[in-house]
C-alpha cells in the first residue's frame, strides 16, 4: 500500500471512529494541548513547553484524561476526542512520541460497559474501511468482530504460564514466582511492577490477541492509576488493556470518584517519581477543585489510534501510518 493509499484509508478510519461514537450520542470535544499538570504517572514522562519566562511551566499532554474530567464534572456527558498524545519515550515500530489518541469517556458505566464500546467501535471501523471485519494482518487473518476474547489476568497467567498469583504478594514473594516461572533476568533492583512486567512480557504477552483480539482485566491495584478498586476484592482494580495481534490497542478503567482517594494517589505518583530520580510534576488547581465537587459514575478508554490504523491497513510500522513524510 503506497503512502496515498495510506492517507486515504487514515482519513476513513477517522471518519468511522467519529460517525460510531456520534451514532452512539457522544459529543465531540477538542481540550488543549498546552496545560498545566501533564499527567501524574511514574512511567510516563513528558514535554516541557515554555511559554514565556514569566508564566508557569506548561506540559504537552500524555493524554487528554484530565481535561476531558473537567468537562465531565462539567455536565459535558458522555464524550470523545481524537487529539495529539506526547510522551518523551524513544520511537520504535510501535510508538512515537508524538502520536494520535482517541480518548472517550462514557456517562453511567463501568468498564464492561465500555468493553462493548471498543469491540463495536473496532468492528465498525474495520467494516467501513475494510469491508469485512476478517482482516489481513501480516500473513495471517484477524477477525475484528465481537465478542473479543475476555479473560482476567490472573486467568491469563494460570492459563498461558501454568502461574498462580493473588496480586497481593509482596516484591520478594513475586520475585520468588517468577524466578520459578522461569524469569531469569530478574534483577536485584527490581520494583514489583518490573517483576510483574518480566512475567507478564514473557508468559501472557505474547500469547494473546492473535487471530482475535483479547481483552485483559482486572489488573493489580497498584497498577489502579486512577480506576476504581474491585469493591470485593481490594487486591484488583476495575482496568483492562485491549489486545490485538500483538499490539496494545486501549487502556481502560472504571473512574475512580472519591476525592480524598484522588489526592491519595495523586500524592502517590509524585512520591514514585521521586523514588525513580524523577521531577515531581505539578497538578493543576482547576483540576483539585472539579475533583473535590466530584465526578460523575462513568468509564474512560484511551485507545492508540495509529495502532488501529496499523491493522487496518496492514502496516507493521507506526511511522507509515502516521502522516508524516520524514
Amino acid at each position: 500500500m503506497n503512502l496515498h493509499e495510506i492517507l486515504k484509508r487514515r482519513e476513513r478510519v477517522i471518519d468511522a471512529v467519529r460517525a460510531f461514537f456520534k451514532r452512539e450520542g457522544f459529543t465531540e470535544v477538542e481540550t488543549p494541548m498546552l496545560v498545566p499538570s501533564p499527567g501524574l504517572e511514574p512511567h510516563l514522562d513528558p514535554f516541557e513547553i515554555r511559554v514565556a519566562a514569566a508564566r508557569p511551566l506548561r506540559y504537552l499532554p500524555t493524554s487528554p484524561e484530565y481535561a476531558m474530567k473537567k468537562l465531565l464534572a462539567a455536565g459535558s456527558g458522555s464524550i470523545f476526542q481524537v487529539c495529539k498524545a506526547f510522551r518523551d519515550e524513544p520511537p520504535t515500530e510501535n510508538h512515537l512520541p508524538e502520536f494520535t489518541m482517541l480518548e472517550w469517556y462514557r456517562i453511567g458505566a463501568d468498564y464492561v460497559r465500555v468493553m462493548d464500546d471498543c469491540e463495536r467501535m473496532c468492528a465498525f471501523a474495520a467494516e467501513a474501511v475494510c469491508g469485512t471485519t476478517k482482516v489481513n494482518w501480516q500473513g495471517s487473518l484477524l477477525d475484528l468482530s465481537p465478542p473479543y476474547e475476555r479473560i482476567a489476568l490472573r486467568q491469563a497467567f494460570r492459563q498461558h504460564g501454568s502461574i498462580e498469583v493473588t496480586f497481593a504478594e509482596s516484591l520478594e514473594e513475586l520475585r520468588e514466582t517468577a524466578q520459578r516461572a522461569g524469569c531469569t533476568d530478574i534483577a536485584a533492583d527490581d520494583d514489583w511492577d518490573e517483576v510483574f512486567f518480566k512475567m507478564f512480557l514473557r508468559h501472557v504477552e505474547p500469547r494473546i490477541g492473535g487471530r482475535r483480539p483479547t481483552i485483559l482485566y482486572d489488573y493489580p491495584a497498584r497498577m489502579a492509576a486512577l480506576a476504581r478498586i474491585k469493591p470485593d476484592e481490594p487486591a484488583l482494580c476495575e482496568r483492562f488493556e485491549l489486545y490485538a495481534a500483538g499490539l496494545e490497542l486501549a487502556n481502560a478503567f472504571t473512574e475512580l470518584t472519591d476525592p480524598a482517594e484522588h489526592h491519595g494517589r495523586f500524592a502517590a505518583d509524585n512520591a514514585e517519581r521521586r523514588r525513580l530520580g524523577k521531577p515531581e510534576l505539578s497538578l493543576d488547581p482547576a483540576l483539585l477543585a472539579t475533583i473535590d465537587r466530584g465526578l460523575p459514575e462513568c468509564a474512560g478508554v484511551a485507545l492508540g489510534l495509529d495502532r488501529l490504523i496499523m491493522l487496518l491497513t496492514d502496516t507493521p510500522d507506526i511511522r507509515q501510518v502516521a502522516a508524516r513524510a520524514d
